[in-house]
């Protein structure tokens, strides 16, 4: 009964629950967006503001390239989302570590620029996974100057940790973001930057991977509507970095409608549903700060009826799941309640029950007596208690021995239960006395009917093992009246017409 109220009172408002769960579910996978990006994008700044903080304490010393290459590798093997590093003065000096990405063969990059009052050397290398130079090059005057990048210029003017706007790498041709660091003097002088770079595809494959995939998308945008990231134009730009044609997209130039629509529902109409066309789809966007005052906001949406259909699924695997429970608990209940019952049925029997001859025996009569009695006077009804009592039966028990003795009282016990009207309570008294309650029955009715007991009875032979015996029992009847309202009352002034039946020589009915 529990489980079916459970289905019943769930299901009045089943849509509404449904879809709050679907929101709920929404902003937890937004919610997951936004932590994954913020953990992205605080990695590249800690990463930053470290090497920062070992420049300053000469731990890493400008001269010594080796170590500051080593350094560099090292912090790209431990932070796999991060695309490169490097170091920039007033000088246009340049120390860049960053992934190999034109030589399969190598795993990083290294591109080192030296410039004195003469001359600009632009040194570039390659290391294998076995820490051996390939294929090195040394290019005199090259045109790329450190001071001139977004990245450079930013920090220089503002003298704080800042996040540039995306843009393509000069180097790689891919689209990504910068973060940078300030290098001071204790003067506070500002002297150079150290700058960490990020390719927007780790986030394009991270958003790939979410559950919402199968029923919509997440995708990442600043305020202005530039877009940084989404699982459906992640293949693109991957293919225009390599035609070298990879352009910044925003969400109105992106081709994608629903990334637009989305769009204009959070930016435009503060809504948080969309259609497009006959399909509904709910949105959720949680906002993202980056240092510097930028915004980001990160967006999800999903096909309303899909991922409610989700849901509903789920639901109906619980009903299901519950039906499955509700069965077993009936059976299991049926199965406990035939053991539970047995054994009170039993000791019911043994409280109520005489044993030997499965008549009730005197603890019930004397329980369920008294509401005979009441009904009687309370309807102004006669009603008769005979006891009746097995005659010469101590010889029968000495001369056959008990054994015969009992089969003799189960025989006798059984012919008087044929014998008995369907109003009257038959009861074993004790030994071989017995006792009959007559409801609605007078004297002389009661006393024609034990008569008629004691005749038809003794005319038939008790057959215990190889005796054939006759037996014959003698009665005592007495009626309720103003005197005598109580068992008590009336089985003592039954006892007293059974004395007497005795004493006239057995095989008798005698009325009180």
């Amino acid at each position: 009964m529990a489980i079916l109220s459970l289905l019943f009172f769930s299901n009045l408002n089943n849509e509404r629950i449904l879809l709050k769960q679907a929101r709920t579910l929404l902003n937890n996978t937004t919610a997951e967006s936004l932590r994954h990006t913020t953990d992205f994008l605080q990695n590249a700044e800690k990463q930053a503001n470290l090497t920062v903080s070992l420049i300053r304490s000469r731990v890493i010393i400008g001269n010594d390239f080796k170590s500051q290459e080593n350094y560099l590798t090292s912090l790209l093997e431990h932070n796999t989302e991060i695309a490169g590093i490097y170091v920039a003065d007033n000088l246009g000096n340049f120390f860049y570590s960053s992934r190999s990405v034109e030589n399969t063969e190598a795993l990083y990059r290294t591109k080192q620029i030296t410039v004195d009052e003469l001359s600009k050397t632009t040194n570039i290398w390659w290391r294998n996974e076995n820490s051996e130079i390939i294929n090195p090059q040394v290019i005199i005057n090259e045109d790329f100057d450190p001071r001139t990048r977004p990245w450079y210029q930013l920090t220089s003017s503002q003298g704080s940790n800042i996040w540039t706007e995306p843009y393509v790498f000069y180097t790689t041709k891919k689209l990504g973001i910068t973060t940078a660091s300030p290098l001071a003097r204790s003067s506070g002088e500002f002297w150079g930057a150290v700058g960490v770079d990020l390719e927007f595809t780790e986030l394009a494959e991270f958003l790939s991977t979410l559950e919402i995939s199968r029923y919509g998308s997440s995708f990442i945008t600043t305020d202005d509507g530039t877009l940084i990231a989404s699982p459906s134009l992640q293949e693109r730009y991957k293919n225009d970095s390599k035609q070298n044609d990879l352009k910044l997209l925003t969400v109105l130039n992106s081709g994608d409608d629903l990334i637009t629509k989305a769009y204009n529902a959070v930016f435009k109409t503060n809504a948080t549903e969309f259609k497009d066309g006959s399909k509904e789809y709910l949105v959720e966007a949680m906002p993202l700060k980056l240092s510097g005052g930028r915004n980001w906001q990160i967006i999800t949406y999903a096909d309303k009826n899909e991922f409610l259909g989700e849901i509903r699924a789920n639901e109906n695997q619980k009903y299901i799941i519950a039906g499955v429970i509700l069965l077993l608990s009936v059976l299991l209940g049926w199965l406990l309640t035939r053991k539970a019952w047995q054994p009170l049925g039993e000791l019911e029997d043994s409280a109520n029950y005489d044993q030997l001859t499965q008549l009730y025996n005197r603890r019930y009569l004397e329980n369920n007596a008294k509401d005979l009695i009441d009904t009687a006077i309370l309807q102004d009804q006669p009603l008769c208690v005979a006891i009746l009592d097995i005659d010469n039966f101590k010889i029968i028990n000495d001369t056959y021995g008990h054994a015969i003795g009992d089969k003799v009282i189960q025989i006798f016990a059984n012919r008087l239960r044929n014998q008995n009207r369907p109003l009257d309570l038959v009861a074993r008294l004790g030994g071989e006395e017995f006792v009959l309650i007559m409801p609605n029955t007078t004297l002389e009715v009661a006393k024609a009917h034990i008569n008629n007991t004691r005749i038809t009875m003794k005319d038939r032979a008790y057959k215990a093992k190889d005796y054939s015996l006759k037996v014959t029992f003698s009665a005592g009847i007495a009626k309720l009246d103003s005197e005598n309202t109580s068992l008590t009352d009336i089985l003592n002034n039954a006892d007293k017409a059974l004395y007497e039946s005795k004493n006239s020589g057995r095989d008798i009915v005698s009325v009180a």
